[in-house]
């Protein structure tokens, strides 16, 4: 009973130090796996959000936790009410856990914009822009999708 007990500690500690050496390099190499996902990754928060998302240089960095800084930041606006960006921000600081980020999985955990510009619109109807950001049924664009909805023009600024 003894040696059964030696043999699966041995096992569960040879496992723990293999998974440990993978989150060590998962870690140590953040950036280079960003890098190589970021076309993948922006296209995940596209269609999170229901809208293009533009973006300069994504680095991560460690400290009390994984830190993920995204500069040059642009979220379209829905094409009803606007060419211009909804949000347009210099810097985007995003905390994120590590361990879903194993399972290429992101869960933020704190997200500070640094400098940023919000362009909120309501339309002539009442309608906002605020209204399509991250609805099922719209589309990358920005156009609604519901069956006889028509997309409104003419939006004004609050």
């Amino acid at each position: 009973m003894r040696r059964l007990l030696l043999i699966v500690g041995g096992v569960i500690g040879v496992a723990i130090l293999i998974v440990v050496a993978l989150v060590g390099y998962a870690y140590l190499n953040l950036n280079s796996i960003i890098a190589a996902n970021r076309a993948r990754l922006l296209d995940r928060v596209s269609a999170a959000v229901g809208r293009p998302i533009e973006a300069g240089e994504i680095k991560a960095s460690l400290g009390r936790g994984v830190g993920i800084e995204v500069t040059g930041v642009k979220l379209a606006d829905d094409a009803a009410f606007s060419q211009l960006p909804f949000v347009q921000a210099a810097d985007v600081f995003l905390k994120v856990e590590l361990l879903p980020l194993l399972h290429k999985e992101i869960k933020v955990t704190e997200l500070v914009l640094k400098q940023p510009q919000i362009r909120i619109i309501r339309s002539t109807s009442g309608t906002m822009n605020l209204s399509t950001i991250s609805k099922k049924g719209a589309s990358a664009t920005g156009n609604l999708t519901q069956p006889g909805a028509a997309p409104e023009s003419g939006g004004a600024p609050l």
